[in-house]
């Protein structure tokens, strides 16, 4: 089953402040993962806030919804401050 994509308002301007090939890089992975999350490099995330997806420099937070097979984008950032409290 494909998931279905949504992002988040910050998602959507974080995807604009990168240069387009980080953009293009960013959407053709997001594309692969919601087509087969297994071809995707995919890790749950500990203490339970989502998944991240790595696009060479770039994480992607995302959040899955089993249920309804939506899968929320909700921020888009590099890697040094991806995981920051």
């Amino acid at each position: 089953m494909p998931w279905r994509q949504e992002m988040s308002r910050r998602a959507r301007r974080d995807l604009l402040d990168l240069k387009d090939s980080d953009r293009a890089a960013v959407q053709v992975a997001l594309d692969r993962l919601a087509a087969d999350p297994s071809s995707a490099d995919l890790k749950k995330l500990s203490g339970g806030a989502g998944w991240r997806l790595r696009v060479g420099q770039w994480r992607v937070l995302v959040e899955l919804d089993t249920r309804s097979g939506v899968m929320l984008v909700t921020r888009v950032l590099n890697r040094r401050d991806a995981y920051r409290g």
